[in-house]
């Protein structure tokens, strides 16, 4: 009887004939699909990564003294004028301007770019004055620039009256001439802190 039960207990071994081998694989089959289930089970209770929204880029405020420039857009030009009601012309356009946030600018453009120091024109930033020869003078043309090859005048040609222009224009390359830096305002102060080579 001992002899019966321990072959047959060897006949029932995994390892032994066909059955053996078919019951030992159908056991690894088992426990890899519940291997799987796990893992699905865990990936779906997983938290979500979200990716953040991009942001669109930061548009800075203009300073209140280029704030006040571009609100006088289409006043018309007129030769002499140093107010928004009868009209300006370039220089009286910019003194106005300027006064307002309390600097004090000579009448004309050329005693503008006389009165204060030049700075390269790689080195030019909001708020300081471009000139331009436009007639046989020096220095007969004046506005405020406002970052980005654009400025501010109030123009007596095409589209006459305070308007913006852009400095890459064949007209004003062609009669491009300095870049003065004005005393700043306190409303300006941020800006030409840029600069090293601003003198109060």
């Amino acid at each position: 009887m001992r002899r019966f039960l321990l072959r047959h207990t060897g006949d029932e071994t995994p390892a032994s004939g066909p059955c053996g081998r078919a019951g030992r694989a159908s056991r690894m089959a088992f426990s890899l699909l519940a291997l799987g289930l796990a893992l699905l089970a865990g990936c779906s209770s997983a938290p979500k990564v979200v990716t953040p929204p991009r942001h669109s880029a930061r548009v800075s405020t203009p300073p209140p003294l280029l704030r006040d420039a571009l609100r006088l857009q289409g006043v018309p030009y007129v030769w002499g004028g140093t107010s928004p009601v009868r009209g300006f012309d370039c220089s009286g356009y910019v003194q106005y301007v300027f006064r307002r946030h309390g600097v004090e600018l000579p009448r004309t453009a050329r005693q503008m770019a006389a009165s204060m120091p030049k700075v390269p024109k790689a080195s030019r930033l909001p708020g300081d004055l471009v000139f331009f020869q436009t007639t046989r003078q020096p220095y007969s043309h004046v506005g405020i620039y406002l970052g980005n090859d654009s400025f501010v005048h109030a123009s007596k040609g095409r589209g006459k009256g305070v308007q913006v222009s852009n400095l890459r224009a064949r007209f004003w390359r062609r009669h491009w001439q300095a870049v003065g830096r004005p005393r700043s305002p306190r409303s300006m102060r941020p800006v030409y802190a840029e600069s090293e080579t601003y003198k109060d």
